[in-house]
């Protein structure tokens, strides 16, 4: 009987893992160690069970997702509601109560710049691009720089 193959002893039973792992931003090589496997066996692996390939690309589509939500929020910015429950309550005389004290925190989050300006960016980058271009016509230049060359020699 042949020995089983890592994708049967450590790579298939722990798909779901690998998603989870995937989604929390670890690479490829973090996931092989994990899995006490080479780099190059799940490679290999990737390319030859559809399975696996899947699970890695769902962690990271996931993970994106969460990121581009949390960029979202910085960028937006607003409230924040904390609450803080306390189960006992010391009376007047420092004993202790069974009364539930509840108190809650509105925050506010203001919107963070450089959130603000990556996501336009991204958003709507022809009218956010850092560089714009500029169209020159080389002969309407070169006849512009004539005519100034003319009336400063006309000056002298």
């Amino acid at each position: 009987m042949p020995r089983p193959t890592k994708w049967e002893t450590h790579i298939k039973p722990n798909l779901k893992e690998i998603t989870a792992i995937k989604k929390q931003g670890k690479t490829d090589e973090q996931i092989a160690q994990y899995l006490g496997i080479g780099y190059t066996t799940l490679i290999e692996n990737k390319k030859k069970h559809k399975e696996l390939a899947q699970a890695l690309k769902k962690g990271k589509n996931e993970l994106v997702l969460q990121l581009e939500s949390a960029l979202y929020k910085r960028a937006i910015g607003g409230y924040t509601t904390k609450k803080v429950t306390r189960s006992y309550v010391e009376d007047k005389d420092g004993n202790l109560t069974s009364d539930v004290q509840v108190t809650e925190t509105l925050t506010e989050e203001r919107p963070e710049v450089g959130a603000l300006v990556f996501a336009l960016k991204n958003l709507d980058p022809e009218r956010w691009k850092d560089k714009t271009e500029q169209n020159v016509d080389v002969e309407s230049l070169s006849e512009a720089m004539k005519g100034f060359l003319d009336v400063k020699a006309n000056d002298s």
